[in-house]
């Protein structure tokens, strides 16, 4: 009975126009971030290797100005003000002011403290999300690395991660932006459509439990967003394959389905539980409005704190790195304690929503909780 009705659900989810609206910005986000992403091995004499962040602060304030006096050149200040990387052009007064800092920050000896301070006027002409804010400037305050360094880098991704596992955290880190958020629309939409139907009387007179019929259709929303994830997981799966056979190693042929069901799951579940409860409660599309709220201030707390092993109780944990070794790898390792509690105690959060949203429901059909019709 349960599979019937959970495959009745789907059937119903795939007449959803918003359903295809959420598929097509799952592919375009993903290729805007990950479509050209590629793992291959360092070539000797190659003009730039990619980065490593500064370890003390005379080079965090030297590679700190080398970007600003770069950015200021071009006049284009890269900023991720919600998760996502704008470019930001000022003004010519603004411009000015910039290059000022610029001035004071190139005499010698320059205090830190007084660093930080210019940095802050830098960043609030930028706007939020700003590298030049206090929090950002140390993790945005890199150099260039050697070849030495890359090819550690290297070996790294394809020793210890077997590249596809490398990219498939990269992975997790940015579709769970996008999965922050885009469940609550299709949720709410297919919620509301029994409400423009005038099926909620039908609903609330079938003798199918209350259980059965909100946990069928919360997990037929979750199967039928987790699916097209894993059909998207095969394009970077595919890369990090070809790239771990080309370094003479297999590739972990499961990594990406470890971390579609171990790390965006738990956010897909908390996001439409939420709303789900929000919906059957209000019987209104509020719930989309509530949640960009918390979207927001998880995707904001997220960048404000560098982007990688930023986990905690973020809805949507954090970790925009390629890399396995230097600071990185060792930033994951090191809380990977604290990803596994975040991703379990939302899980469990999640059920526990649900099974309030199964009351509600109840409540709802008794006619005990009127609607907002």
């Amino acid at each position: 009975m349960m599979v019937t009705l959970v495959l009745k659900e789907c059937k119903k989810i795939l007449k959803s126009l918003i359903f295809y609206i959420y598929l097509v910005l799952l592919l375009i986000f993903f290729f805007q971030q990950m479509g050209g992403t590629t793992v291959a091995k360092p070539i000797p004499g190659s003009d730039y290797y990619g980065y490593v962040i500064a370890s003390d602060t005379k080079e965090i304030i030297s590679t700190t100005l080398e970007s600003l006096k770069l950015e200021y050149i071009t006049n284009s200040y890269g900023t991720y003000p919600l998760g996502f990387y704008k470019e930001v052009t000022l003004n010519e007064e603004d411009q000015e002011i910039v290059r000022a800092v610029i001035d004071r920050l190139s005499e010698p000896d320059i205090d830190y403290d007084f660093f930080l301070q210019e940095m802050e006027k830098v960043s609030q002409l930028i706007g939020n999300g700003s590298n030049y804010s206090q929090d950002m400037i140390k993790n945005n305050s890199t150099r260039n690395m050697t070849y030495e360094e890359a090819l550690i880098e290297y070996e790294a991704v394809v020793s210890e991660d077997q590249v596809t596992r490398a990219l498939a955290r990269l992975f997790a880190d940015y579709m769970g932006i996008v999965l922050g958020i885009l469940p609550v629309f299709v949720v709410v939409s297919v919620l509301l459509a029994d409400k423009k139907h005038d099926l909620q009387p039908l609903l609330a007179s079938k003798k199918i439990s209350s259980f059965k019929l909100v946990m069928s259709r919360y997990l037929a929303l979750i199967s039928m967003m987790v699916i097209p994830l894993i059909f998207i997981s095969l394009i970077p799966l595919s890369q990090g394959l070809y790239s771990a056979e080309a370094a003479g190693i297999q590739g972990d042929y499961w990594a990406f389905i470890r971390i579609i069901f171990g790390w965006l799951l738990p956010t897909i579940m908390a996001v439409t539980s939420l709303s789900y409860l929000i919906t059957v409660l209000l019987n209104n599309n509020f719930a989309i409005f509530i949640h960009i709220g918390i979207w927001l201030i998880s995707i904001f707390t997220g960048s404000s704190a560098g982007r990688v092993g930023v986990f905690g109780l973020q809805l949507v944990p954090r970790y925009n790195k390629l890399g396995s070794s230097l600071d990185a790898y060792q930033t994951y390792r090191e809380k990977f304690g604290e990803l596994v509690l975040n991703r379990v105690g939302y899980s469990i959060l999640s059920i526990f929503i649900m099974l309030l949203a199964v009351w509600l429901y109840e409540l709802r059909r008794q006619g005990r909780l009127s609607l907002n019709d």
